[in-house]
């Protein structure tokens, strides 16, 4: 006696209208398509892989980094021997490396891009990701180093020699180079 909910429509289609949108830099409009095709056709591979990842896309690109990361992290989950993976952590990488600040702030979004950045690298074979994510940690680790010198150099200057000195020696251990 219930009324059954039927949907209408070609997950391809929606796709390509979603991703016609994409490509205009219409993100929010591409972002509702894409939810779309995920709530609707869960099960119409490939379109529904593709959403998803469009979907962390759309929310990078509207620099919505913490909603990028939960996309590509729910994508990574449910999917983790996709084809696109090393792309996925690239992004993932990317959202956090995106939310960095200045080596005089916190410093917790530029150490998890470049954890994330060393997972890719370490777990992934030589590819164009691999490459790009490379040249993202050695920006890491040299941010990370002048926070490590900017905290040093503050101690320094307040007389906390013993605190000054311990910062700059993990310096040096941390960061050789």
């Amino acid at each position: 006696g219930k009324d059954v909910k039927t949907i209408k429509g070609d997950p391809e289609i929606l796709y390509r209208q979603g991703l016609e949108r994409f490509n205009k830099r219409d993100y929010s409009e591409a972002l509702k398509i894409f939810e779309q095709i995920k709530s609707n056709f869960p099960d119409s591979p490939p379109y529904t892989q593709w959403a998803e990842m469009k979907v962390g896309d759309c929310h990078f690109f509207k620099k919505d980094y913490v909603e990028a990361i939960a996309a590509y992290e729910e994508f990574k989950k449910t999917r983790p021997t996709h084809e696109d993976i090393p792309y996925v952590q690239y992004q993932i990488g990317m959202s956090y490396f995106s939310q960095k600040r200045t080596h005089d702030r916190d410093q917790t979004s530029t150490q998890k891009a470049l954890s994330n950045f060393e997972y890719l690298v370490t777990n992934t074979p030589q590819s164009l990701f691999t490459d790009r994510a490379k040249e993202k940690m050695e920006t890491c680790k040299k941010q990370l180093a002048d926070h490590e010198f900017y905290i040093g150099n503050f101690y320094y200057k307040q007389g906390k020699y013993l605190a000054a000195a311990s910062r700059f020696e993990g310096l040096l251990e941390k960061f050789p180079k």
